[in-house]
């Protein structure tokens, strides 16, 4: 069950580049690693919160897709979707880490209910749902908050 929660919300959450996507810096280049002949590394912008990834999926999704749109994909273009993909994955990574927190709580609750365990219920609930809110806004959020 939690794995198919992190996917269907991964699924909806790669859906969501339609629209524009925020402005950003570019990826910043690291040392290459010597025992492997991949070109070089990069480290990507950071995904630092639900937000963070959002906007870089919307950003670099948006370049990666008007490439693969082109008739021909260049050697440039090449470079810059290695660089892009670091980026990419950093984001992917943020929304997978917080994808598997939020289906543990989905968990506790499943199991709070079995076991009539009100107090785990409402304290594993809240923690779900605030997880959420980034993906799904206010209309998860209870009239008292």
């Amino acid at each position: 069950m939690r794995y198919l929660l992190c996917l269907m919300l991964l699924t909806v959450l790669v859906g969501c580049d339609e629209r524009s996507g925020s402005s950003g810096a570019g990826a910043t280049p690291e040392t290459p690693r010597q025992d492997h002949d991949r070109v070089g590394h990069f480290k990507g912008e950071a995904s630092e919160d639900w937000a963070a990834a959002i906007a870089n999926l919307r950003e670099y999704n948006q370049k990666l897709r008007a490439v693969l749109e082109q008739d021909e994909i260049s050697n440039r273009d090449l470079a810059d979707i290695h660089r892009w993909s670091y980026t990419l994955e950093n984001a992917v990574g943020r929304l997978q880490t917080d994808l598997e927190m939020i289906a543990d709580h989905l968990e506790e609750v499943h199991l709070a209910s079995e076991q009539g365990d009100a107090e785990r219920i409402r304290e594993h609930g809240r923690k779900y749902l605030e997880g959420l809110t980034p993906l799904l806004g206010d209309e998860i959020r209870s009239s008292d908050d």
